[in-house]
C-alpha cells in the first residue's frame, strides 16, 4: 500500500509542478500510517458509506468548479495581458509621434 500512495503522490506531483518530497522522510511518515494485517475493522454500516460517498461526491464536485473557475481566470488573465501589452506599445507609438511636454515653467511663474 506504501509503494501505490508514493506512486499517487509522485504522479501528482509531476503533474501539478509541485516539488516531489524525498522519498526517505516521505517514507518514513508513512511507516507510521501502516496498519498491522492483524488488525481488525468493525464493518461500516451502510448509512455512514452512503454518507461517506456523498461527501466525497460533493467534494469532487467542488474541486471540478474551482478547477473551472480557475481555468476561466487563467483565460481572463492572458487576455487581459495581451490587451496591456497592446496598449504599452500603442502609447509608445504615440510618445514617438508628439514630442514629449518640455519642463519649462509657464510665463505666469
Amino acid at each position: 500500500m506504501t509503494q501505490r500512495i508514493l506512486r499517487s503522490l509522485k504522479h501528482w506531483t509531476r503533474h501539478s509542478g509541485r516539488a516531489t518530497p524525498s522519498s526517505a522522510g516521505f517514507e518514513a511518515q508513512l511507516s507510521s500510517l501502516k496498519c498491522s494485517e492483524k488488525q481488525e475493522f468493525a464493518p461500516m454500516s451502510d448509512a455512514r458509506l452512503d454518507a461517506l460517498e456523498m461527501h466525497i461526491a460533493e467534494q469532487q464536485r467542488l474541486i471540478d468548479d474551482l478547477s473551472e473557475a480557475l481555468a476561466v481566470q487563467q483565460t481572463d488573465i492572458e487576455r487581459l495581458k495581451a490587451l496591456l501589452q497592446r496598449s504599452d506599445s500603442r502609447i509608445a507609438e504615440l510618445e514617438a509621434v508628439f514630442p514629449a511636454a518640455s519642463p519649462e515653467k509657464p510665463p505666469h511663474y
